[in-house]
């Protein structure tokens, strides 16, 4: 896992319960990657956006928890809306449970929604350790 140890991950962490953010903390630390906690969407992706050019492309914005972003299919989409100038693969949205329908309408209905990376909220670890050995190794390729 060369490409791992390579790559410096920051990682941005927002739109979940406090406690559920506190650990999610902890995990990336410990995973040795640079987290920062910022609890509204609009608030992270102003600090994503105040990242240099080289630092954006190592850094992933997380939403802990999709349904944390509204009750309403409807308002979870106009959150994320303001997502669409952000980089290819840069966010990442997690869910305790994804619904087929709610992931093709997401894809279909936010602009980038297809650019958005999904996962189950507990495989969020996981996934960004891989995506980031990925992002590596395509750099290096």
């Amino acid at each position: 896992m060369l490409c791992r140890e390579v790559l410096m991950k920051n990682v941005i962490l927002t739109e979940g319960n406090q406690e559920r953010l506190k650990i999610l903390s902890f995990l990336f630390r410990v995973s040795g990657y640079t987290i920062e906690v910022i609890q509204d969407l609009g608030r992270a992706m102003a600090s994503y956006q105040g990242l240099s050019s080289v630092e954006r492309q190592s850094s992933l914005l997380v939403v802990a928890d999709y349904h944390h972003l509204g009750h309403q299919r409807e308002l979870r989409f106009e959150k994320l809306t303001t997502l669409a100038q952000l980089e290819p693969s840069a966010v990442l949205l997690a869910a305790y449970r994804w619904t087929e329908p709610e992931q093709l309408a997401l894809v279909q209905e936010v602009p980038q929604g297809e650019s958005f990376l999904m996962c189950q909220s507990h495989q969020i670890i996981d996934f960004v350790e891989r995506h980031c050995a990925a992002q590596q190794c395509d750099q290096q390729s």
